[in-house]
């Protein structure tokens, strides 16, 4: 007898143990005294846009959910959201219209409902919505230097991207007059453009993602820029009037350092000169110098630019409007002369005719800018 009356009330325990972890899953959603509280949103997250914003969820277990609805600046706006049971995530964007969504940082408020009306407890997300404060706040990837073959390939080399930067848009015309785009990746940091009109503008436009989860790309103002078509120099040979030591040789000149330069004899006399056989015929257009940070008033201010194609018959070229060209005592600033005309040579000399102070003509690098002759 005692047996049964065990083996009854072993029943009866299992019973209500097993009602009960079948009711556990909806327990969160009561409380004492019949009031009902349907499930909350679950792991909400934030998506931030341009003028937009995507908040999402997961929908959760709680069948009796029929509805959302989103909150921000202290319960002043609002925004109703269906919830589809078929859906596992419930997403829903705001902006940027119906309704509009200011620019800002937000505290977002979700609650949920049930057919009834009952209102789940609010769950916060925070989320940041980007706009033309932003937009206008963003600058293009800056071009460290650029090379030029002398014929039609450009090479662009970089500064590094931020952190943000999605890509820069290249667009620019080529010498068949097709216009050509690329695409520079935010690791890239050299570039090489191939039948490039050298004669026309590269334009180029950042774009941004400002997070990782944003929805939409931000773009810094399209800009464009001329490339100065400076000719290769690793070929050349150059020659001068005089030298100072072999530490101060004529091909410091063209060495692409500007802590090293050319420095002409301490006994002679102006005028100077230094000339450079660029190894083929050149139109060019324009010249630039450089001078030294060391001592900068002491060389050259006066002087001619000369042509040749044979390095033994020379043909001044003077600016239009004076005898001569005049060099300023600017350290490390690079100065450019333009020609009055485009004009064709092998050979190029800067003829010094007189100086800033002293009798030294020092010049820490020479530029041609032009193309090769066709």
């Amino acid at each position: 007898m005692k047996n049964l009356v065990y083996i009854i009330l072993t029943g009866i325990i299992l019973g209500w143990v097993s009602c009960k972890s079948q009711d556990s899953t909806y327990m969160e959603f009561l409380v004492p005294n019949g009031i009902v509280y349907p499930m909350p949103a679950k792991n909400p997250i934030t998506k931030s846009g341009n003028e937009r914003i995507e908040i999402s969820w997961e929908r959760g277990v709680d069948p009796k959910v029929v509805k959302a609805r989103i909150f921000w600046n202290n319960y002043t706006d609002s925004v109703e959201v269906a919830v589809d049971p078929k859906k596992d995530v419930i997403s829903h964007i705001i902006g940027p219209k119906n309704p509009e969504i200011a620019e800002n940082t937000y505290s977002f408020l979700i609650h949920t409902y049930d057919s009834l009306g009952n209102v789940s407890i609010p769950v916060e997300v925070r989320g940041r919505v980007y706009g033309k404060l932003y937009e206008r706040s963003l600058r293009n990837r800056a071009i460290k230097s650029t090379g030029f073959d002398g014929i039609d390939v450009v090479t662009l080399y970089w500064y590094g991207a931020e952190k943000t930067e999605a890509g820069v848009k290249l667009s620019y015309s080529d010498i068949d007059g097709k216009t050509q785009t690329y695409m520079v990746e935010p690791s890239e940091t050299e570039t090489t453009l191939t039948n490039f009109d050298i004669d026309k503008p590269l334009f180029l436009c950042t774009e941004f993602l400002p997070d990782t989860t944003a929805i939409d790309k931000f773009y810094a103002q399209n800009e464009s820029t001329m490339i100065e078509p400076f000719i290769p120099r690793n070929t050349w040979t150059v020659t001068a009037s005089s030298q100072l030591s072999a530490v101060f040789t004529a091909a410091h000149a063209i060495d692409g350092d500007l802590s090293t330069c050319w420095h002409t004899s301490e006994i002679a006399q102006y005028p100077h000169w230094i000339a450079f056989n660029m190894q083929r015929p050149v139109d060019v257009r324009r010249v630039s110098l450089t001078m030294r940070s060391l001592f900068p008033q002491m060389t050259l201010k006066d002087f001619m630019i000369q042509g040749s194609m044979d390095g033994v018959t020379w043909t001044d070229y003077p600016p239009s409007d004076a005898q001569y060209y005049n060099f300023k005592p600017l350290a490390e600033v690079k100065q450019t002369f333009d020609l009055q005309n485009i004009s064709q040579m092998q050979h190029i000399r800067i003829r010094a005719i007189t100086a800033h102070e002293n009798t030294y003509c020092v010049i820490a690098e020479f530029e041609v800018i032009g193309v090769f002759s066709k």
